[in-house]
């Protein structure tokens, strides 16, 4: 390839024409990040390709070389251009910066689609934009300057544009006024350079092009107007979104962990500052309840009332507010802990605003629960600004709020005819005052927590539990129970209502362990907001011991008549038949009755083996995977559970899946099942570098159990019988594997001409066999 010279006006001409026409091009990241910064990177980000791509050709480079120096460009520019937010003081590289610019290579492409927009730009998405202004500035230079088809220069812009219209919005404007102005721009500069040596009249030549470009684009515009409006179909439209809190197990199944001394009772979940003893820290708020557990709603397909997860942005001051910081020590999970209203939130790691972990912070406005993408990290640093509303002195005067009624919950009786008959004897009262009725009557029962020692209470929160709860004698239970109950309860009389879980500060230290967990309930009062309400009795208040031997009541005494001695006479006289003569007597028993119920009893669990040894195999199968001594065992066992669960169900899954494949296909089957969560928790346990606790492993069952009701429920009612005597997760040649030596050593008793009589009959069976396959 021979190399032409360049004049200062052509390549003056270049340079502009293809930095103008990116940015028309990459215009549709406008709807996707908002601001300027996507402008500013793909400008700079341009004109570093061309001018590497220029340095290359003066120099004599070849491609890898060019490659590598644009690779610096990116290390050097990206941080104030991709990374602003990561940079020394927003412009210098460093170490996280340099970090991000590498990784982000990978990840943010995918987090570009995910995350929510307008992007803006934290963390590593404008990378997006950057990146790829980078290689089109390179390969729009290349063409330019070092080949013989200048114009494929214009293939590149346009393929910039299809990437950037790829990941951008799908709500955008302008779309036929910018694809005019850049076929316009093509192609009027393509056919400039490459008749530029020849004498022609430009202005008519640019004129008639644009009127043929003007008319077409406008007939094209207005069928386009015609048949649609101003949405597209982009990448976002099918990816996951990047949150689904039903993808996530119940916050308050996790209840009895929090207080649990062998789980997370005696750690410290968080520290805090600026709260007082006695506040409360809210973790998430619950507001659908399907029958098995309260569960935070605000994904895909949400009630309007649940509100939807989206980027914070930071609120205007208001009197009252106040600045409250918390630092994650054990605590785990998606949910970021928060007081009250948020109206600005910054994350810091090691004293220093985290960008990164900053980009994947999500609030619910409806609900005031915050999430972080991926879970929260120990020491991460939550600064918060927070307002927490004065709370009226009376609520019973106050009416339920309206037009914020969530989805209705499973209908529980035992519980309705219980309310009924207490609000009837509060004189039928409404909004507040029915809500503090409520709370009043559950604070009637007693509280427990199921630990040894202390009275029964099982864990759980379903309708079930609800349903034992409220149709004791007494009711007892812990903040799991009653919080669940009233919210149903409530919701069922038509007030607005939800669960919360959280933590109460308990001393001046800021300290919050596990064992400060509660759990509490919400309604929304006019004129108020939503009020807090504790249903849960006190802890000293504990049901008093049943006596288990009870002192029977003194009875009068009466005189029995004298005993009659009986004579020697007539005591022969009673003897039984035969018993002198010589015959014998009857058996007690018959024998042979008992022989015939034994042998009709034999054969019915003969005949019956199929279907009970089959839930033999999957009880002893499921009690073996759960009690394993190894914790990693038991994480493998859980997944397995699920995984045959679902092959019982009807859905194939190949045995040659890994556990991300199944939990996908699953996921995709079952909506909010969870599984793919726990599909990645035991793949992170398996091959992690460390084993997981025992108090994992059982936490881990728990969320399999709550899969596997759902895997259930959301098969067809015909189904779920049969699932349970399917054979289909059995795997029949592994258990005749293991039964073969049992057959063999029973084999092994039979006398040896029963099994030369045995052996004789198979031979002629064969033979026979034989002779009629031959004729």
């Amino acid at each position: 390839m021979t190399r032409t010279a360049l004049g200062g006006r052509l390549l003056a001409a270049d340079v502009v024409l293809v930095v103008l026409l990116m940015a028309v091009a990459t215009s549709p990241f406008a709807d996707a990040y908002g601001g300027w910064r996507w402008l500013a990177a793909v400008v700079v980000g341009t004109l570093t390709g061309l001018g590497v791509a220029l340095l290359a050709r003066h120099l004599g480079w070849g491609a890898w070389p060019a490659v590598l120096l644009l690779l610096g460009c990116h290390l050097l520019l990206g941080p104030a251009l991709a990374v602003p937010d990561l940079a020394l003081a927003g412009i210098a590289p460093d170490v996280d910066s340099v970090r991000a610019l590498v990784t982000g290579l990978v990840s943010a492409w995918r987090d570009s689609l995910t995350l929510l927009t307008p992007l803006g730009s934290t963390g590593t998405v404008l990378m997006v934009p950057w990146v790829l202004s980078l290689i089109a500035g390179l390969a729009a230079g290349a063409f330019l300057w070092r080949s013989r088809r200048p114009g494929g220069a214009a293939i590149v812009v346009l393929a910039a544009f299809a990437v950037a219209a790829a990941f951008g919005d799908r709500v955008t404007g302008l779309t036929i006024t910018r694809g005019l102005v850049l076929a316009t721009g093509l192609l009027v500069w393509t056919r400039w350079r490459e008749t530029r040596d020849v004498r022609v009249s430009w202005t008519r030549r640019i004129g008639m092009t644009a009127a043929v470009i003007a008319v077409a684009g406008g007939l094209a515009g207005g069928m386009s107007a015609a048949l649609a409006g101003d949405t597209r179909t982009v990448l976002r439209d099918h990816v996951d979104p990047p949150f689904d809190p039903m993808d996530y197990p119940s916050p308050l199944a996790r209840y009895r962990a929090y207080y649990d001394e062998r789980a997370l009772g005696e750690k410290t979940m968080f520290t805090t500052t600026g709260l007082s003893t006695g506040d409360r820290i809210r973790i998430a708020t619950m507001d659908t309840f399907d029958g098995i557990v309260w569960n935070v709603a605000g994904g895909p397909g949400a009630p309007t009332q649940s509100g939807t997860f989206g980027r914070l942005s930071a609120q205007p001051d208001e009197a009252g507010e106040q600045d409250v910081t918390i630092t994650i020590e054990d605590y785990s999970g998606p949910w970021v802990p928060t007081v009250g209203e948020t109206l600005g939130v910054v994350a810091l790691r090691d004293g220093r605003a985290d960008g990164s972990t900053q980009s994947r912070v999500l609030y619910n406005d409806a609900t005031g629960t915050m999430a972080q993408l991926g879970g929260t990290v120990r020491g991460t640093t939550y600064e918060l600004r927070s307002l927490r509303p004065e709370v009226p002195a009376s609520l019973e005067a106050l009416a339920a709020a309206s037009g914020v009624m969530p989805q209705a919950p499973a209908d529980i009786p035992v519980l309705t005819k219980k309310v009924q008959e207490w609000l009837a004897e509060a004189g039928s009262p409404g909004g507040g005052a029915a809500a503090s009725a409520l709370a009043d009557a559950f604070r009637k029962g007693y509280y427990s927590d199921g630990k040894e020692g202390e009275a029964t209470s099982p864990s759980g929160h379903g309708a079930k539990r609800v349903t034992d709860l409220v149709g004791d004698d007494q009711m007892i239970g812990n903040d799991e129970q009653y919080a669940s109950a009233m919210g149903v309860a409530a919701q069922q009389q038509g007030l607005p209502a939800r669960v919360v879980i959280g933590f109460v500060v308990p001393d001046s230290t800021g300290v919050v362990k596990g064992a400060d967990v509660h759990a509490w309930v919400e309604v929304h009062l006019e004129d108020a907001g939503w009020v807090s309400f504790v249903p849960t009795p006190d802890k000293d208040r504990t049901p008093q011991q049943q006596q288990e031997d009870p002192e029977p009541e003194p009875q009068p005494n009466v005189l029995q008549p004298p005993v009659i001695p009986t004579e020697p006479d007539d005591l022969d006289d009673k003897a039984p038949q035969g018993a002198g003569d010589g015959t014998p007597a009857p058996p007690p028993i018959p024998i042979g009755d008992v022989l015939t119920y034994l042998a009709v009893a034999g054969g019915a669990v003969l005949l019956t083996s199929p279907l009970w040894a089959l839930l033999v195999v999957k009880r002893s199968r499921r009690r073996r995977r759960r009690r394993a001594a190894d914790p990693v065992a038991r994480m493998s066992g859980g997944w397995r559970e699920i995984a045959d669960r679902a092959r019982d169900l009807g859905i194939r899954l190949p045995h040659s899946n890994t556990r991300q494949e199944s939990g996908s296909l699953l996921d995709a089957r079952v909506p909010g099942s969870g599984v793919l969560l726990l599909a990645g928790r035991a793949d992170h346990h398996v091959f992690g570098p460390t084993a997981p606790t025992d108090e994992e492993a059982r936490a881990y069952w728990d969320d399999v159990d709550t899969a596997l009701k759902r895997l259930r429920k959301s098969a067809p009612w015909w189904r779920r019988p049969l699932a349970v005597l399917s054979p289909a997760s059995v795997p029949w040649r592994q258990t005749l594997r293991r039964a073969g030596p049992t057959v063999g050593a029973a084999i092994g008793f039979l006398p040896r001409r029963a099994l030369a009589a045995i052996r004789g009959l198979l031979g002629k069976a064969t033979a026979t066999t034989s002779k009629k396959v031959n004729r």
